[in-house]
């Protein structure tokens, strides 16, 4: 975002744009982002359908810091029930938090677009939690006042046309 103030950068991607009121940005929304609850494939919740988020609220969780944006969404999927979960770790990288996760450890809250290797090697699976996906939006922010030049307004318009197939492409299995 400063870069973007400072006009250094054209273009950002971003799931949590800042508030068109609080900045003298523009954000397009061009592809949805799920955020989901994972586990071991040996998790008792594993396979269990519709599970309540009071049970969810039982399980050692492990999470991203506070402050990072899946914090931030993490807070807006549980809402008043935030309070009530059994946080275990709280673990700056995304990477260990999956590898904690793969080992037992607990479960937790992650974008469903970081887990997808992991989905298909058979080492992490989604745990079907009412509620569940938080579906958020990938967003492609610009400085209102700025006039963009020709290979930033091209990229725009291809994230808006093509951005949501060529995210969807890239996280499908390999054939």
């Amino acid at each position: 975002l400063g870069r973007l103030a400072e006009n250094l950068t054209d273009l950002a991607v971003m799931v949590r744009p800042p508030l068109a009121v609080e900045s003298d940005t523009v954000a397009v929304p061009f592809a949805p982002h799920p955020y989901v609850i994972v586990a071991p494939p040996s998790h008792p919740l594993a396979g269990r359908s519709g599970i309540p988020v009071a049970r969810v609220a039982k399980e050692p969780l492990i999470v991203r810091e506070k402050g990072s944006d899946t914090w931030s969404a993490m807070r807006d999927a549980f809402g008043d029930a935030l309070h009530s979960l059994n946080i275990s770790m709280e673990i700056k990288s995304t990477e260990t938090i999956k590898q904690a996760v793969i080992a037992g450890m607990g479960i937790s809250f992650l974008s469903a677009h970081t887990i997808s290797r992991e989905r298909e090697t058979g080492k992490l699976v989604v745990l079907d939690v009412q509620g569940f996906p938080l579906m958020l939006d990938w967003c492609v922010v610009h400085r209102r006042s700025k006039r963009l030049p020709p290979v930033a307004r091209a990229f725009l318009r291809f994230l808006q046309e093509e951005g949501a197939a060529q995210i969807e492409h890239a996280l499908s299995p390999v054939a």
